[in-house]
C-alpha cells in the first residue's frame, strides 16, 4: 500500500505481488490526516464493527516513511520465506560511525571517541545549530545539526591536548602494520580561529609533532605541504569557513599508483600523493587510533564543529564519493550505496540544490536554497542573472512541479 496525500493527484495506490490495481483515492481517504494516514499507533487486521474478518498468518510487516513509486514496487516482487526486504542494510565496510548528537559513543564500531586530555572537557560542548550559544551556526538543507563543538585553544600550552581520539575500527592491510586501505567520511563546518584546521594527525602521538592533514582557509583545500599537495583546487571542491561540508579522504597504500584522494561535497580537488604519505605505514595509514582536529607543535587549528565521522575499509572510488554527495544533518549514510532505489527506513533521502553560472560548471552548493524536506520543496531566491541548478540527492528524486511566486522560484519533488 503506497499513499501520498501531500502530492497533487493524491495518491493511494494498491499492488499483490509487485503488480498494481489501482491508485485512485477519493472522500475522507485523500484528506490530510484522513482515513489513510497513519497516527502514531494503528490497528491492523481488526474489524470493530460487524467482523469482516478472516484469519491471517503474517509473515512480515515493514513501514517505510516515503511513497514508493510503480517501479520501485514491481522490483519488490512477490512474497518471501525471508520475509519483506530490507531497504537497505549497514555497508559491510563501514568499521566506525560517530553520530555526535549528546555524546561520543559510537553508533556502530563499538569505539567511544575520547577527549585528547578529558581534564579539557569542560572546554567542548554538544550543541545543536541555531539555538542557544549556537544561533549563528547554520542548519543543513533547512534542518537544524546537532554536533560536537571541539574549541581553538588559547591557553598556554593546552592547544596540544585539544582535539578527539578515535579508533577507526579498521584491520592492518597492505602487509603493514596499519590500515593502509581506507576511507574517511565527515561532516563539518570550520570556524574561527588560525587560518589552517587540523583534521588528521596519524603518527607519534605521544609527541608534540605537526599535525598530518590540515585544512587551509584561504583556498578551502586539504593537504600537506611534505606529500598532498594544496593546489589546483576549484571552487566545487572548496570548503569554506562557516560552511558545512562533507569531507571525504581516500587512501590505498596497497595500490599502483599509491592513491590519497580528497573531495568536498562529492567534488574531488586531487589524489597524487608524495614523500612519506606514499608509503606502506607512513603518514596516510591509521593505526589502532589516531587523533583528530589536534595540532601538537604551533597550533595551526581553528575551532571545528563535527557532525559525523566515519571509516570505512577500503578506497572508495571517484562514483562512490560523487554518490555520497554533501553533508545531511543525519551525517554520512550507513548503506552500501546513497544511490539505490530503496530508500533507508525512518530517513527520507537527503536532498541538495547546486547552482553554477554557465550550464558546464563547476557546480557549487546553492548555499542561499532553502530545501524543505517535510513540503518536499527546494525554494530559490531569483538573483536577477541566469543560473544553471542541479538537484542532487541520496535516492531517487523527481521534480514535479516549478512555481514562480514574487521574487522566488520554488521546486516540488518527489
Amino acid at each position: 500500500l503506497v499513499a501520498d496525500m501531500t502530492s497533487t493527484p493524491k495518491r493511494f495506490a494498491k499492488y499483490v505481488n509487485g503488480a498494481k490495481h489501482r491508485e485512485d483515492v477519493t472522500g475522507d481517504g485523500a484528506n490530510i490526516d484522513g482515513r489513510f494516514s497513519l497516527p502514531a499507533e494503528i490497528y491492523l487486521f481488526n474489524d470493530g464493527d460487524d467482523n469482516e474478518q478472516s484469519t491471517a498468518y503474517i509473515s512480515s510487516l515493514q513501514f517505510r516513511p516515503v511513497a514508493l513509486s510503480d517501479q520501485e514496487v514491481a522490483a519488490l516482487g512477490g512474497p518471501a520465506a525471508t520475509g519483506v526486504p530490507e531497504p537497505q542494510t549497514t555497508s559491510p565496510t563501514i568499521k566506525g560511525h560517530w553520530s555526535f548528537d549528546g555524546n561520543l559513543n559510537a553508533g556502530l564500531g563499538g569505539n567511544a571517541v575520547a577527549y585528547i586530555d578529558p581534564s579539557l572537557s569542560s572546554q567542548y560542548s554538544f550543541g545543536t545549530s541555531g539555538q542557544g550559544a549556537f544561533a549563528d551556526i547554520p542548519g543543513i538543507n533547512g534542518r537544524p545539526v546537532q554536533f560536537l563543538s571541539i574549541p581553538r585553544n588559547e591557553n598556554g600550552t593546552d592547544f596540544k591536548k585539544t582535539g578527539i581520539r578515535i579508533k577507526p575500527g579498521l584491520a592492518a592491510s597492505g602487509g603493514g602494520r596499519n590500515a593502509n586501505s581506507w576511507t574517511m567520511v565527515a561532516d563539518v563546518l570550520w570556524g574561527e580561529g588560525h587560518g589552517f584546521g587540523t583534521i588528521l594527525r596519524t603518527h607519534d602521538l605521544n609527541q608534540d609533532n605537526d599535525g598530518d592533514l590540515f585544512w587551509r582557509a584561504s583556498d578551502g583545500s586539504y593537504g600537506k605541504g611534505c606529500c598532498s599537495s594544496y593546489d589546483g583546487n576549484t571552487e566545487a571542491s572548496r570548503h569554506e569557513r562557516g560552511k558545512w561540508a562533507r569531507v571525504v579522504l581516500v587512501a590505498d597504500m596497497t595500490s599502483t599508483p599509491k592513491r590519497f584522494a580528497k573531495y568536498v561535497n562529492g567534488a574531488k580537488h586531487r589524489e597524487d600523493v608524495t614523500g612519506d604519505g606514499a608509503n606502506i605505514d607512513g603518514r596516510f595509514s591509521l593505526p589502532a587510533e589516531i587523533f583528530m582536529f589536534n595540532d601538537g607543535d604551533d597550533n595551526e587549528q581553528s575551532s571545528a564543529y563535527v557532525n559525523a565521522i566515519q571509516f570505512r575499509e577500503g578506497a572508495l572510488s571517484d562514483e562512490e564519493v560523487a554518490a555520497l554527495g554533501g553533508p545531511s544533518a543525519d551525517g554520512p549514510p550507513l548503506t552500501g550505496s546513497a544511490a539505490a532505489a530503496c530508500l533507508p527506513l525512518a530517513a527520507a533521502p537527503s536532498v541538495q540544490l547546486f547552482s553554477s553560472a554557465v550550464v558546464e560548471g563547476p557546480y557549487t552548493a546553492a548555499g542561499n536554497a532553502v530545501v524543505n524536506a517535510a513540503s518536499k520543496t527546494i525554494t530559490i531566491p531569483t538573483s536577477g542573472q541566469t543560473r544553471f541548478y542541479r538537484v542532487q540527492s541520496g535516492g531517487r528524486t523527481t521534480i514535479k512541479s516549478i512555481n514562480v511566486q514574487g521574487a522566488s522560484v520554488t521546486l516540488v519533488y518527489e
